[in-house]
């Protein structure tokens, strides 16, 4: 009846939830963040943004999904503008690590690396960085996000210098310090795959690293 329906009314765009394409993700392995992301992770073919200040936890949780990723066997990059990323007791022969003079050479990087469809995670980390990205070198960045189906992560620590329009999913990072310990708020504050402004905070464990939970 549903199919009938469908190929009567094909020209309107009306379809069976059944048809409509599964979202691919990949988890972070932390349960109480998983829970709170669209279909349960970090989507691929899309755009993803970390923001906070330096230091405020974007790093951890990259590394976080960097780890998810290679132990799967597959292969992430990381392109360190602030030379602040010191991979430890991960696969190195399956994680690359770039550090270009300038933002525009990342971008560039970032590209190139997409478009090559070898890597599934590609992360850019643009702290400290201060110009504006034009809107046909992000639409570009999303195209060729789409078309290799990996992450694409983009760390910031400027609100008003994000990627706009061609993000998918906006984290907002923060490391907190109460009573009872270090944590991270991790707040959603753009979700095209679902209802955004959706946050949870996660205790840390000596050292920086998450704990499981």
């Amino acid at each position: 009846m549903i199919s009938a329906f469908n190929i009567q009314h094909a020209n309107l765009g009306l379809r069976s939830a059944s048809d409509l394409p599964v979202e691919q993700v990949v988890p972070t392995g932390w349960t109480a963040l998983d829970a709170i992301l669209p279909h349960g992770g970090i989507p691929r073919g899309r755009i993803t943004e970390l923001q906070g200040p330096m230091m405020g936890g974007k790093l951890t949780l990259a590394q976080q999904l960097i780890k998810q990723i290679l132990a799967g066997g597959a292969r992430a990059a990381y392109i360190d503008l602030p030379c602040t990323f010191f991979p430890q007791h991960l696969a190195a022969d399956r994680l690359l690590v770039a550090r270009p003079r300038d933002w525009k050479h990342a971008l560039r990087a970032a590209d190139i690396l997409l478009a090559s469809r070898e890597w599934d995670l590609v992360a850019v980390d643009l702290t400290g960085h201060t110009h504006e990205v034009a809107p046909d070198a992000c639409a570009r960045l999303a195209r060729s996000a789409a078309d290799s189906g990996a992450v694409a992560l983009f760390l910031h620590d400027h609100p008003t210098r994000n990627l706009g329009g061609v993000v998918s999913l906006r984290l907002q990072v923060n490391r907190k310090i109460t009573p009872g310990g270090r944590s991270l708020r991790i707040r959603i504050t753009k979700n095209k795959l679902a209802a955004p402004e959706r946050d949870v905070q996660i205790p840390l464990t000596i050292g920086g690293t998450l704990c499981a939970a």
